[in-house]
């Protein structure tokens, strides 16, 4: 029986165990001669240096960048060294033992929970394979989770702040000011949220076309309750809130303000799309739940309706079509059911380049006679004579609808119908979720077409100047279309100019 005192120690062991054997064996298992003293302090004293430099995204961490930091380090520590010291104190790290192992170093520890003992094995270096060109023998060292664990906190810590290492380094890489970094990060973080809310609006489309296979093929994904997924995503939207009030508190400097206001946007973009998962994963498993309960029958009947059958071979091929035209609407509605601007599908056709299929396949004629594709480009100085009062009204009243095009004179209202390109830059505006925040930077930086015109519009008249440090987003009126000649259908949104806060 044992002790309370004793029956504590061992509850947990095996993780403090585990904690404490890659600081323990740090700086150990060579002969380091004159550096055997100070073996333990240079060999950690490495390990923060690469910390930081991946931080700072500094890529010279190879074995030989990592012998040349250690003969920095004994410098900076006043020792002397041999370049043969500083090449095993580097190896000691890479390696124990030979090198073909998978995992460098193992030790022996009691796990209590299967109360035996078992080896544990663990590096202090990793592959940095995102960065390295292993097809050249280039090889790029990171740190391991365990060196992370050794630079930034003990097992007490982990447990108490509940936070992961990659957190707890996303967090350090905004706190030490490297916002360029962190902006790749949340934009890998976004990328992957973005998949999984397609995929959830892919699922939800699949319950509504074939319930049953939907349900089936889905049902190993999210086995969750609803509570366990609401509780879940309000536990990963803290985390974005957290990292929002760190960034708040930075002192920034001015030469990286824009890429903090950047990242504050991103920050609560992700947030938000997070949180639109949220809403369509619980909107999914509630309309699994309607169909198991409601629809139950939708479970074992199959589909008698398809569109060969039913639109094809049922209707179209037995009578055909009144007009010809009437091609160009079916596929419209197939390939475009729901989209934001009506647009007439002439206009898309008209971008395509005819060619005679007989020239192409015709070895008599000439290569240099052959038909010559050439890249599209654009009228700007049409397109920035139409835009310029547009944007005049902007700064003026600092909104503006595309109302205003049937407001314009007879000519003007012409030139607008009769190019599509200028037309299009609405479309530009409109399509993105995202405000445009105009800085110097991205004026010279960005190839968007958005930009090009704001650019133009500067070269050509000052005024425009004061478009710098503003941003533009969209608004759409719920209600109503905008009706072009009859013909044109718009859905009505409004530019909106505002400071960048």
């Amino acid at each position: 029986m044992l002790d309370k005192s004793l029956e504590s120690t061992i509850e947990g062991i095996g993780k403090r165990h585990i904690s404490i054997v890659p600081t323990c064996l740090i700086g150990t298992g060579a002969d380091f001669g004159n550096l055997y003293p100070y073996a333990r302090a240079i060999c950690f004293t490495l390990l923060v240096k690469v910390f930081y430099q991946e931080l700072y995204d500094d890529l010279l961490r190879s074995r030989d960048d990592l012998i040349d930091s250690v003969s920095k380090i004994c410098s900076s520590f006043h020792l002397k060294y041999t370049s043969e010291e500083c090449e095993k104190i580097v190896d000691s790290l890479l390696w124990s033992g030979s090198k073909k192992y998978t995992f460098a170093f193992e030790e022996q520890y009691f796990n209590d929970k299967s109360d035996k003992w078992e080896t544990y094995q663990f590096q202090y270096f990793e592959i940095d394979r995102d960065i390295s060109e292993l097809e050249l023998g280039v090889q790029i060292y990171k740190l391991s989770l365990d060196s992370q664990e050794i630079v930034l906190k003990s097992h007490e810590l982990i447990e108490e702040m509940d936070i992961s290492i990659q957190q707890f380094v996303a967090e350090m890489l905004i706190k030490k000011g490297n916002l360029k970094s962190a902006l790749r990060m949340m934009d890998a973080l976004d990328f992957r949220v973005r998949k999984l809310i397609n995929n959830e609006k892919a699922h939800k489309e699949d319950l509504i076309r074939n319930p049953k296979k939907a349900i089936i093929n889905n049902k190993s994904i999210w086995g969750k309750q609803l509570y366990e997924v609401k509780e879940q995503f309000k536990d990963e939207l803290s985390r974005y809130s957290q990292m929002e009030r760190i960034l708040n508190k930075l002192d920034v400097l001015d030469d990286q303000r824009t890429i903090f206001l950047q990242l504050s946007h991103r920050i609560y973009k992700t947030r938000n799309l997070h949180d639109n998962l949220a809403k369509l994963v619980i909107e999914n498993i509630g309309l699994e739940l309607q169909i198991l309960n409601n629809e139950f029958k939708l479970m074992w009947m199959s589909s008698s309706s398809s569109f060969r059958t039913t639109v094809w071979e049922d209707l179209i091929l037995p009578d055909g079509l009144d007009d010809p035209d009437d091609i160009f609407m079916l596929i419209e509605l197939i390939l475009s059911p729901k989209k934001p601007f009506i647009l007439p599908l002439e206009w898309g056709v008209s971008e395509q380049t005819l060619i005679n299929v007989q020239d192409i396949f015709d070895n008599s004629i000439d290569n240099n006679k052959r038909h010559e594709i050439n890249p599209i480009t654009l009228d700007w100085e049409s397109i920035i004579n139409l835009w310029e009062p547009i944007f005049i009204e902007l700064l003026k009243s600092r909104f503006v609808s595309i109302e205003l095009i049937q407001n314009e004179s007879e000519t003007e209202y012409t030139k607008w119908l009769q190019n599509k390109e200028a037309l299009d830059f609405w479309l530009s505006f409109c399509s993105t979720e995202d405000p445009l925040i105009i800085t110097t930077n991205t004026l010279n930086e960005t190839i968007d077409d958005r930009i090009t015109l704001i650019r133009k519009l500067i070269e050509k008249n000052d005024l425009f100047k004061e478009l710098f440090n503003k941003q533009i987003y969209t608004k759409q009126t719920p209600i109503g279309e905008l009706l072009l000649r009859d013909k044109l259908k718009i859905s009505k949104y409004t530019l909106l100019l505002k400071e960048v806060n």
